[in-house]
C-alpha cells in the first residue's frame, strides 16, 4: 500500500471516523483507533469478528441473511471492491439497547492493490435533527392544512408562492391552480387600490399588518368577502415571503347587513307606528265629536220633541176627538222606532252584536247586503271551510278590515262591483276583498299608505298574520289577510 505504514496508521488515527482498509478479497488489512474502540465498547467478539485480520465481507454476508441494510452494504461493497464502482454510501442505524445511534457508511476504491477504505460515520446527530426537523414540518403542515383561515405566501410582487389546502374549501381553488399567479387579479377591481396600498406597507414593515377587509373572486364567479392580516418575512430564510391569513366574513357582513335593514326597517315602523297612534287618537277624537253630535243633535232634540209632543197630547186628549188621538200614536210609534233604529246604528258602529249571536260569516253577509243598498255597489260575498266559533279576535279583526276595504272601495275606486271572499284553509283564515275599479301603484301607497291601508295592516300584523294590497292602474285592486284561526296577539 504505502512505503511507511506507520505514518498511514497515525493519519487513520487522528481521524474521527472509524476507518479499515480491505484488500481485493475482503480481508481487514487496517483499522484506525477509533474503529478499535468502536469495537471494544460493542464487545470484544465484535472486534474478533472484523478487526486486522478477519474478512468484512464474511461478516457482510452473516448479516446480510437476517438484514436487508446488511445485503444492500454487501452488494455495494462488492461493486466497489473489485472495481466496478468507485464509491458507495449507506445511511444505516445501529442501536444499543440503551442507545439510538446512526452511522454513514462509505466505501472509496483503492486502485493501488484493489480493495477499499471503508469508514463508518457516526451521524447521530444529524440524523437526530434532521427527525425533530421533519417531525416540526409535519406539525406544521398538518396545522395549515386543517386550519379554518387561509394561509397564502406571496413574494415582493404579490406573486403566489404557497396556498393552504382551505383554498378549495373557501373559495374553489385548488392550490396550484393559484400557485404562480398574482394575487392582485382575483382582487375585486373596487377594493384593488386599497389592498396594494396596505401590501405595500406590509413590504416596508416587520409588524402584523391591521386587518383589511376586500372581496376576492371565487372559482364559481362572484366574490367573497375575506379579512386579512400579512406579515412580512421575506428576509426569513425559512419563509422567504409575506405570509397573508386570510378568514372567509361573507356570511357575517351579510348578517351584519340584514340586521341593519331590519334595523331600519324597524325603526321606520316605530315612525309609522307614532304617527299612527296620532291619528288614532285624532280619529278617536273627531269620531267621539261625530258621536256627541249624533247624540245631542239627533237623539236628544228627538226625544226631547217627543216629550213635548207627549205633554201636548196628554193635554189635549179631554179636547180632542179619538180619531185624532190615535193618529197622533201612531205618528208617535214611528218617531220612537226611528229613534230606536238610530240608536242602533249608533252601537253597531261601535261593535256589531251579530258578530257575537251569530258569527263572522253571517256579519259579513249582512254587512255587505247592508253596503250594497247605502253605496249602490254590487257585492258578492262567498265563504268556505270556516268555523262559526271563529275567536272574537279573529273574527273583530277581519270584519274590520272588511269595512275598511269596502268604505276604500266606494271612496277611491269608482268600482261597481265588488267580491268578498272569506275561506279557511288549514290553520288559517284567508280574506280577499276584490274591486275592478281604476287601481294604483300599489308600490307607492305602501310607501305612503294612509291611515286605512295602515289600520288594516296593523289589526293583521297584531294577529301574527300578513296583510298585502296588489293593484295597478285601470286593473282594479285586491286586499288580501292571512291571520291563525287562534288568535295570538303579538
Amino acid at each position: 500500500m504505502a512505503e511507511d505504514p506507520s505514518i498511514c496508521r497515525a493519519l487513520m488515527s487522528c481521524l474521527n471516523s472509524h476507518i479499515a482498509v480491505v484488500d481485493a478479497s475482503g480481508t481487514v488489512l487496517a483499522v484506525n483507533d477509533a474503529w478499535v474502540r468502536f469495537a471494544q465498547q460493542n464487545g470484544a467478539p465484535l472486534y474478533a469478528a472484523i478487526g486486522e485480520g478477519a474478512n468484512y465481507l464474511d461478516v457482510c454476508r452473516r448479516a446480510a441473511e437476517i438484514c436487508e441494510t446488511a445485503a444492500h452494504a454487501l452488494s455495494g461493497l462488492d461493486l466497489v471492491i473489485s472495481g466496478r464502482q468507485r464509491e458507495f454510501s449507506l445511511e444505516y442505524a445501529c442501536h444499543s439497547p440503551d442507545v439510538e445511534r446512526w452511522f454513514d457508511m462509505c466505501a472509496t476504491h483503492w486502485p493501488v492493490d484493489g480493495g477499499a477504505v471503508i469508514t463508518h460515520t457516526d451521524i447521530t446527530d444529524r440524523v437526530l435533527a434532521r427527525n425533530k426537523l421533519q417531525d416540526s414540518e409535519q406539525h406544521y403542515r398538518a396545522m395549515i392544512e386543517n386550519e379554518v383561515d387561509v394561509v397564502t405566501i406571496l413574494d415582493a410582487s404579490g406573486d403566489i408562492q404557497f396556498e393552504s389546502p382551505a383554498i378549495k374549501r373557501i373559495l374553489g381553488y385548488a392550490p396550484d391552480q393559484l400557485v404562480g399567479n398574482n394575487v392582485f387579479q382575483y382582487v375585486h377591481p373596487a377594493d384593488l387600490s386599497a389592498v396594494k396600498q396596505a401590501f405595500a406597507e406590509v413590504l416596508l414593515s416587520q409588524e402584523p399588518s391591521r386587518p383589511l377587509e376586500f372581496r376576492f373572486r371565487h372559482a364559481l364567479g362572484g366574490y367573497r368577502v375575506l379579512e386579512s392580516i400579512a406579515r412580512n418575512l421575506l428576509a426569513n430564510p425559512g419563509v422567504r415571503g409575506v405570509i397573508v391569513n386570510s378568514r372567509d366574513i361573507t356570511e357575517r357582513r351579510e348578517a351584519e347587513a340584514a340586521l341593519r335593514k331590519q334595523e331600519i326597517a324597524l325603526k321606520r315602523s316605530h315612525q309609522r307606528l307614532r304617527a299612527l297612534s296620532g291619528r288614532l287618537l285624532d280619529t278617536e277624537d273627531r269620531e267621539r265629536r261625530r258621536l256627541s253630535r249624533e247624540l245631542h243633535d239627533d237623539l236628544n232634540q228627538t226625544l226631547a220633541v217627543l216629550a213635548v209632543d207627549i205633554g201636548t197630547l196628554r193635554t189635549g186628549l179631554a179636547s180632542v176627538p179619538l180619531r185624532h188621538i190615535d193618529g197622533e200614536l201612531h205618528a208617535l210609534q214611528k218617531r220612537v222606532v226611528q229613534v230606536s233604529e238610530n240608536v242602533r246604528n249608533l252601537a253597531y258602529q261601535l261593535h256589531p252584536s251579530i258578530l257575537d249571536d251569530l258569527g263572522l260569516a253571517i256579519a259579513l253577509r249582512s254587512y255587505c247586503e247592508e253596503f250594497s243598498r247605502r253605496e249602490g255597489i254590487e257585492v258578492e260575498f262567498t265563504h268556505r271551510n270556516l268555523d262559526r266559533r271563529v275567536s272574537p279576535e279573529v273574527a273583530s279583526c277581519l270584519y274590520r278590515v272588511t269595512q275598511e276595504a269596502l268604505r276604500n272601495l266606494a271612496k277611491h275606486s269608482g268600482a261597481r262591483h265588488a267580491f268578498v271572499s272569506v275561506v279557511g284553509k288549514g290553520r288559517y283564515i284567508h280574506l280577499t276583498v276584490r274591486d275592478t275599479g281604476v287601481g294604483f301603484l300599489s308600490e307607492s301607497a305602501m310607501t305612503r299608505r294612509g291611515l286605512g291601508l295602515t289600520s288594516m295592516a296593523e289589526r293583521s300584523h297584531l294577529l301574527n298574520g300578513t296583510f298585502r294590497v296588489t293593484s295597478a292602474p285601470q286593473k282594479g285592486t285586491t286586499v288580501e289577510v292571512r291571520v291563525p284561526r287562534e288568535a295570538h296577539s303579538r
